[in-house]
């Protein structure tokens, strides 16, 4: 012990004694706390600010009429409401056009855009579940910053809430106006019944529906039975029981044209949206991803007409012109797969992947206006024939100089004209049968409270306030925020993890201007291990500042939240001794290596310690890694010292962190003498070069 002492009051006293080296240990004992004390500054309160982030605001809600002809414009009252909010800057523009300029130009993040049928859609829910034009819009500059992307994503995210939280409100307190409407012309338990009787009768009608619609796909041999039946019966049955059957064909087939039309209609809706998704893109961002994209949705386009293509019969020359329309739109949609196929895997220039959109566009131009211009029209004139020719046929049936021969021919006519189309029929089946369902066990539910004490409640419940009702119901949980170890401030949550960064950098500041080896030529027969140790302590005595500096600016100079400043000051000290240990055990047994090896280090635990990111949503190459490296156990033990202790957590983490320590002096201690001539050989080749 005497020879290591002696070494290191040798080192004070070079030091005190040469006023260059003086200023330089110095200056380095204050660096490191300056670049903790800038960054926890810089952290302090980022959030705070937030309302000098310019979103733009605008509307283009043309406002809905109400059934007493008051004129509402919701989008107005919200983006006004909106503007009153400090923690954003909304700024109001006069037009969606100027909102969307300004978000181009960089001089808004973002901008939110109330639609044109936002007004309308609260207060007709019919209306709002048809529309397909989106009630809001948000615009994103996402190229401007990551994080302002983050905050004004948060902000329309948080608007967008309120808004449906109003638009719940409006719904819910129009439909218990109409509920106190109907009860308030009853009393106690007639309320009940009569809210029975409404629910009964829902739900009797949706099995009812249900069951129509099963009848309706049984329609392919249905209607032609139907038909045949009248054909065979002509002359050996009641004519009544003929009119009958021909009645229902007529039913089925125009229940069969509202489908056709609808499937149809749902196509062309499919069309006009690959083609807008198309005409609104970059060719740049046309990668083979996007192709592959574009050629499912042009596949299952294509699927559809298919589909519809098949139920068509073709021995009529009606059917036959529907089904070759069919055909020739098909070829238009295969015609675009063919080229999306082309152009996959060929990293085409710009000019050439515009002219494929160009094509594209033509193409689906083409195959909407085929359907809007010839397909809608023609089978609008199949089912038109087909109905005349059951109209012809009743009139006649019920002619009193109707012939039977004259059926016939009618007949034939009307049979070569049915379409069996019904695979969106069981769709919808499926939907009022669970409704129907449901209904029952609201229903139970409903006579289980008549039957109960909950009776006199609900009763007051429908009989209350409408617009109390329905603040209550558009958003009837409200979370209470309880904080557990509560942090002031973002700077003080930043603080761990710049202080121990700024103790490692010190730690490297000092391995990269002292020497690792002392003069021991005054010191004959010292032993390895006492200049290792002699030489670490003036390490130690200027880690010890150096950190003491960092905490004490941490808590005094900054203001960070501490509640053991004594604790903080430990952990200071821990970890400048770790750190310490291991950086000069790296320089001492590989030299300048170890000093690349201890930048290494610092580079992969700034990304990787959960310093500042969750080390769950990084990479997974850093959860795996990141318990062998010492930052984490330092960070840990920090933040209990300013946050609060929980249990023995404390000295948990700092054992651990201390294992670094013990690495470090066996890494100086036993692989030293083996690296000795690798460190000579390689000092030597880098003075040879006269650079390094």
């Amino acid at each position: 012990m005497k020879n290591v002492f002696k070494i290191f009051f040798s080192d004070i006293k070079a030091i005190v004694t040469h006023f260059f080296a003086l200023v330089i240990i110095l200056a380095v004992l204050v660096l490191p706390a300056l670049y903790a004390w800038v960054n926890i500054y810089a952290n302090w309160d980022p959030y705070g600010s937030t309302g000098n982030v310019p979103i733009a605001l605008a509307s283009e809600d043309l406002g809905y009429t109400l059934e007493n002809g008051q004129h509402v414009v919701r989008g107005r009252e919200i983006i006004e409401e909106l503007a009153e909010s400090t923690s954003i800057k909304w700024i109001i523009t006069d037009s969606a056009e100027e909102a969307i300029a300004g978000v181009k130009r960089g001089d808004y993040y973002g901008a939110l855009v109330m639609g044109r049928n936002l007004s309308r859609n609260m207060y007709d829910l019919t209306a709002a579940l048809q529309d397909e034009e989106p009630s809001i819009i948000f615009y994103q500059n996402a190229k401007t910053n990551a994080i302002a992307n983050k905050i004004t994503t948060t902000a329309a995210a948080t608007a967008e809430h309120n808004i449906q939280v109003k638009y719940l409100s409006v719904l819910i307190q129009d439909l218990l106006e109409d509920t106190e409407e109907l009860l308030g012309r009853f009393d106690g338990e007639e309320a009940m019944d009569e809210l029975i009787r409404i629910l009964t009768r829902l739900r009797d009608n949706l099995y009812e529906y249900s069951s129509m619609i099963q009848q309706m796909r049984d329609r392919e041999s249905s209607i032609l039975a139907d038909i045949d039946s009248a054909a065979a019966n002509i002359g050996a049955v009641d004519m009544s029981d003929v009119i009958g059957s021909v009645t229902r064909a007529k039913q089925s087939a125009e229940a069969i044209e509202a489908e056709v039309l609808e499937r149809i209609a749902a196509i062309d809706a499919r069309i006009k949206a690959l083609r807008d998704r198309i005409s609104g893109m970059d060719p740049s961002t046309l990668t083979d991803e996007v192709l592959n994209s574009l050629l499912e949705e042009a596949q299952a386009i294509a699927a559809e007409l298919e589909a519809l293509r098949s139920t068509i019969p073709e021995d009529s020359v009606l059917g036959a012109a529907v089904y070759n329309t069919i055909t020739t739109m098909l070829q238009r949609i295969e015609s675009l797969e063919q080229v999306i196929r082309t152009q996959l895997g060929n990293n085409l220039s710009d000019d050439a992947k515009r002219t494929f959109m160009e094509y594209a566009l033509m193409a689906l131009n083409d195959a909407s206006g085929i359907l809007n211009d010839t397909l809608i029209p023609a089978f609008k004139l199949f089912f038109d024939n087909m109905i005349r020719d059951m109209d012809l046929l009743l009139k006649i049936l019920t002619g009193i100089n109707t012939t039977l021969a004259d059926i016939q021919p009618v007949l034939a006519a009307a049979k070569g004209t049915i379409v069996a189309v019904n695979s969106s029929l069981g769709q919808l089946q499926t939907v009022f049968s669970n409704a129907a369902g449901a209904m029952d066990q609201l229903l139970q539910k409903v006579i289980d409270a008549r039957d109960s004490d909950l009776l006199g409640e609900l009763i007051e419940l429908l009989h209350g306030d409408p617009e109390q009702f329905a603040e209550f119901f558009s958003a009837p949980v409200t979370v209470t925020t309880e904080t557990i170890y509560p942090v002031e401030n973002y700077g003080t949550a930043m603080a761990p993890f710049y202080t121990t960064l700024a103790i490692w950098v010190g730690c490297v500041v000092c391995g990269a201007i002292i020497k690792p080896e002392p003069d021991v030529s005054r010191l004959p027969g010292i032993k390895p291990r006492q200049i290792f140790w002699g030489r670490f302590l003036i390490f130690f005595f200027l880690g010890q500042i150096q950190a003491a500096i960092i905490v004490a600016g941490d808590i005094y100079l900054l203001g960070c939240q501490c509640l053991h400043p004594g604790l903080f000051f430990l952990c200071g000290a821990v970890t400048a001794l770790v750190f310490g240990l291991l950086m000069y055990a790296l320089t001492v047994t590989f030299g300048d290596i170890g000093k690349a090896i201890g930048v290494v280090i610092m580079i992969v635990q700034i990304a990787g310690s959960s310093g500042s990111y969750p080390i769950e949503i990084l990479p997974e190459i850093f959860s795996k890694i990141y318990t062998f490296f010492p930052f984490p156990y330092a960070i840990n033990a920090m933040r209990e010292t300013l946050c609060g202790l929980y249990r023995y957590d404390l000295y948990k983490y700092l054992g651990e962190l201390l294992l670094f320590g013990v690495l470090g002096a066996l890494i100086g201690l036993k692989l030293r003498g083996h690296f000795a001539g690798v460190n000579e050989f390689v000092e030597e080749e880098m003075h040879e070069t006269g650079v390094l």
